[in-house]
């Protein structure tokens, strides 16, 4: 599932291909989504000018001249490709965008757990969509005192924590399991029993593995790919995650593999042992 880093370098690359210019047609191919993409998309957005790109959590939020915003979510499958001429389209494309410079998006979801839609710009943040979400994890809200103020009187396992999005939106599994182990933080442990001089450690490792992981082009394990059609590039930086059974890289132990809320977690046994 593609998890903020991805997300984020969705926008990046969107961005400059899409600032300034407007939407000459939205064709709807397949409405079937999470939630079914409305009828009077194009009527809604077409022709007007896009003035800024940006992400929320893991949603895109295409804000437009008229007040409106395009809302998509990538679910589980979800890719974003960017053609500079009508592209062949295939069972699993949903939506397909042409711009009025001439160039086409192109939405594909295998398994239609993505999200497209607008909304009005003064009822963002009220929606259901992202009325229960909590600080970005790059921001300077984000830090240590934060962390340790929310989570001190919680038990919940701190991998948990930190993955509940009215917490902090976007650390998925992957990067919560890669940031708890340069922290040297047991995932199991009880947020309540982080320290503070911990708290700070954890949140520095959230934002450091969250920033490698964009400049990386986020990481392709199964579906994600980049705009271009290419693949990131942050799973070869793994440290712990999908490494059942290998050598940790600090002290050889091998790494093991748990479950938690039915996702699984890895970690050193020994690095981790606290």
């Amino acid at each position: 599932m593609p998890e903020l880093p991805e997300v984020e370098t969705v926008k990046n690359y969107l961005e400059p291909l899409l600032k300034g210019q407007s939407f000459a047609e939205i064709e709807i191919l397949n409405p079937n989504l999470r939630i079914p993409v409305p009828d009077d998309l194009s009527e809604k957005l077409a022709n007007h000018k896009i003035e800024q790109v940006t992400r929320r959590a893991k949603y895109l939020a295409i804000y437009l001249e008229n007040n409106s915003v395009l809302v998509i979510h990538l679910g589980m499958t979800g890719k974003i490709f960017a053609h500079q001429e009508l592209p062949d389209t295939d069972k699993h494309d949903h939506l397909l965008f042409r711009l009025n410079n001439g160039d086409y998006l192109r939405f594909n979801d295998v398994r239609k757990f993505g999200l497209v839609t607008y909304l009005n710009d003064n009822d963002l943040t009220k929606s259901k969509l992202f009325s229960h979400l909590g600080i970005e994890p790059l921001s300077d809200e984000f830090n240590g005192k934060y962390l340790r103020e929310i989570s001190k009187n919680s038990n919940l396992e701190i991998k948990k924590f930190i993955m509940e999005q009215k917490n902090v939106v976007g650390v998925g599994n992957i990067y919560a399991s890669e940031a708890l182990f340069l922290s040297r933080i047991n995932p199991t442990r009880p947020s309540s029993k982080i320290s503070q001089k911990d708290t700070d450690n954890l949140v520095k490792n959230i934002k450091g593995v969250l920033e490698l992981a964009i400049s990386k082009g986020g990481s392709t394990i199964k579906d994600y790919r980049l705009v271009t059609g290419e693949s990131g590039y942050f799973q070869h930086e793994f440290k712990t995650y999908g490494k059942e059974n290998n050598p940790c890289k600090i002290c050889s132990t091998p790494i093991k593999k748990i479950v938690q809320g039915g996702r699984s977690t890895f970690y050193c046994p020994k690095c981790q042992k606290n």
